[in-house]
C-alpha cells in the first residue's frame, strides 16, 4: 500500500510538473505568435501609410497634368505637359509616337496694317481735323505716350515624330481640330508608304490664354 501511495504521489508530482513546464512553453509560444503578430500589423501600417502616401501623390499628378485637355478653347498656361496625353488619347493605339518635345515658345499679333484696314481712307485733299480740347488745352482722347505696348499671344509649339496608318492619322488631325485646345498646323512632312503605313513629322502651335483665362 505505501508502494502504491508512493507512486500516486510521484505520478502527480510528474503530471503537476509535465503541466507547468508546458504551460510555460504554450505561453512562450502564444507570446512569439503576439510579438510576431504586432510586428506584422506595424509592417502592414507602414505599407498601407506609404500606399496613402503614393495615392495622394498620383491624385496631384493627374489634377495638375495628366489629365487630358479636351477643349476646343485656348491652352492655359502650365497645362503644357497634358498635351502630350491628350495626343496620346486621341491618337489611340494606330499612333505610335517617335519623339515628343516641346519647341520655345514665340509671340505674335496681327500687323499694325491690318488693325487699321477697317478704317476709312482719308482723302488726300481734305483737311485734317483737328482733336478737341479740354479746359486745360490738351487733347482729348488721345492715348499717353507711356502706355505699354500689347506683347502678343504667346505661342507654345509641338513637335512629334511617329508611325500611324493613313485612317488612324487623318482622323487624329480632325479630332485634334475639335477636341484639343485651339492648334494650327505650322509643318507636316509626311512620308506615305504602300502598305498603308504613315510616317512623319509634325508640328503644331498652341496658342496660349492670356492671364489664364
Amino acid at each position: 500500500m505505501k508502494n502504491i501511495g508512493a507512486n500516486m504521489a510521484a505520478l502527480l508530482i510528474v503530471l503537476i510538473v509535465v503541466f507547468f513546464v508546458g504551460r510555460i512553453f504554450l505561453l512562450a509560444d502564444v507570446q512569439r505568435q503576439l510579438e510576431q503578430s504586432e510586428g506584422e500589423l506595424e509592417q502592414y501600417r507602414t505599407t498601407q501609410t506609404e500606399i496613402d502616401a503614393e495615392y495622394e501623390k498620383l491624385k496631384e499628378r493627374v489634377k495638375n497634368a495628366d489629365v487630358p485637355l479636351r477643349s476646343n478653347k485656348l491652352l492655359i498656361a502650365g497645362q503644357e505637359a497634358s498635351l502630350l496625353r491628350s495626343t496620346l488619347d486621341l491618337g489611340g493605339k494606330s499612333l505610335r509616337l517617335n519623339s515628343y518635345a516641346m519647341l520655345p515658345s514665340f509671340r505674335v499679333k496681327p500687323a499694325e496694317s491690318d488693325s487699321y484696314s477697317d478704317s476709312p481712307a482719308q482723302s488726300p485733299g481734305s483737311p485734317e481735323e483737328m482733336p478737341q480740347l479740354d479746359d486745360q488745352g490738351m487733347p482729348v482722347g488721345l492715348a499717353a505716350d507711356d502706355d505699354e505696348e500689347w506683347p502678343g499671344v504667346e505661342v507654345i509649339p509641338v513637335k512629334m515624330t511617329f508611325t500611324s496608318t493613313y485612317r488612324s492619322f487623318g482622323k487624329f488631325l480632325s479630332d485634334a481640330g475639335k477636341n484639343m485646345p485651339v492648334n494650327a498646323v505650322r509643318s507636316m512632312d509626311l512620308l506615305l508608304k504602300s502598305d498603308g503605313i504613315v510616317k512623319g513629322t509634325l508640328i503644331m502651335n498652341f496658342p496660349v490664354a492670356e492671364n489664364g483665362n
